[in-house]
């Protein structure tokens, strides 16, 4: 039986004594960023910029990022976006996107990085975006917040029950 903290398995096992042997405490993930170093951010990031971590896979849903991005440069025109995360060739499509609305020139890919850069990143962001249209569990959600980033988030299931 798993649970995320010590409290709730005390709980558990004060209800039902027999089950105190099966029980395993796994810790909700991510807030361990935070006792990592605050690394320097990458010499080619601007401020201000909104954060992606994610992999470029179609279901990660970057192109509403990219379309954020186009918007919000109207008002704020020194504004970009950083992607951090693994690179896919379904990437290019989104890019493709982003020339078409101007905004190409305006995105930073800064691939996988250290604990040190992403949190760096995670702190220095002026808005943490996660538009997936699932996650398995959306840990770079958690070590946003933990790390004191805005976040705007998928209204889905997975954000919700992360959030």
């Amino acid at each position: 039986i798993i649970t995320v903290s010590d409290d709730s398995a005390a709980d558990l096992t004060t209800l039902i004594p027999d089950i105190a042997p099966k029980v395993r405490v796994v810790p909700n993930g991510g807030a361990e960023i935070v006792e990592q170093a605050v690394g320097a951010l990458p010499s080619r990031i601007t401020t201000p910029f909104l954060f992606c971590v994610a992999n470029r896979k179609p279901h990660k849903n970057l192109a509403v990022a990219v379309r954020a991005l186009a918007r919000l440069r109207t008002q704020h025109p020194t504004l970009t976006l950083v992607v951090a995360g693994e690179h896919f060739p379904p990437w290019q499509d989104t890019l493709t996107i982003a020339r078409e609305l101007g905004v190409a020139d305006a995105i930073t890919e800064v691939g996988v990085v250290d604990d040190a850069t992403l949190r760096a990143l995670y702190g220095a962001c002026a808005v943490f975006l996660a538009p997936s249209y699932r996650e398995g569990f959306g840990l770079p959600v958690i070590e946003a917040i933990a790390c004191g980033a805005p976040v705007v988030a998928a209204d889905l299931p997975w954000a919700r029950a992360v959030g």
